[in-house]
């Protein structure tokens, strides 16, 4: 997996020695490939306010019909709604980083009532875990079903993974099953830590951050 929005060194995310305990590659007990991506360096973004998702499709950014949900904006943003007021997106491709640099720009620019920018790029860790083990990684963290029939693709939670507060939105993009989370940036190391303990109790990769 590639991470063509990431940010320049030296910035270093909440993760600074993922590596120490990074178990080896393996697979789950049912033979299903887990991996898990430290992805803080990708560029995120938040608009939250009475008028931010139609402020949204103003500037060009489709938003999901429901809560808790996400769906692609092109090729390269996924767009996960929290609530009637509040919106997440996530660069997934090369383009995205700088199509959120224009939103956000846009957003201090022309700051329009009733919509505000949420600094999710300072304010919260990005991680991402993929395989068909995720869910088995998840039940041990989270009350959330995670199962595929349970959970669909784009479906988003927003609970807490390890007692800690996390947004879940399931996207399938690079594999068959996956899931980004973002949690607390404080809390970022922590968490780091209780998936890769679990990861290495199913057995599974871990991807480095990209410089």
């Amino acid at each position: 997996m590639t991470a063509p929005g990431d940010r320049p060194a030296p910035w270093r995310g909440p993760v600074d020695d993922w590596h120490a305990a990074a178990p080896p590659p393996a697979t789950d007990a049912a033979g299903a490939a887990l991996t898990l991506f430290e992805l803080s360096r990708r560029a995120r973004f938040g608009v939250k306010g009475r008028r931010a998702l139609q402020w949204l499709v103003k500037a060009g950014i489709a938003v999901p019909a429901a809560n808790n949900r996400a769906e692609p904006a092109g090729a390269e943003l996924l767009v996960a709604r929290l609530g009637p007021g509040e919106a997440l997106l996530l660069a997934t491709g090369s383009g995205g980083a700088g199509r959120l640099a224009e939103v956000a720009g846009l957003l201090e620019r022309k700051p329009p009532a009733g919509a505000y920018a949420v600094p999710r790029q300072d304010m919260s860790a990005w991680f991402r875990v993929e395989g068909a083990g995720a869910p088995a990684l998840f039940a041990a963290l989270c009350a959330v079903d995670l199962r595929p029939a349970r959970f669909s693709a784009g479906a988003v939670a927003q609970t807490s993974v390890a007692l800690q507060s996390a947004i879940v939105v399931r996207d399938d993009r690079d594999a068959d099953l996956g899931f980004d989370m973002l949690t607390d940036f404080a809390s970022g190391a922590y968490l780091w830590g209780v998936l890769v303990d679990q990861l290495a109790t199913l057995g599974g990769n871990v991807v480095a951050p990209t410089a």
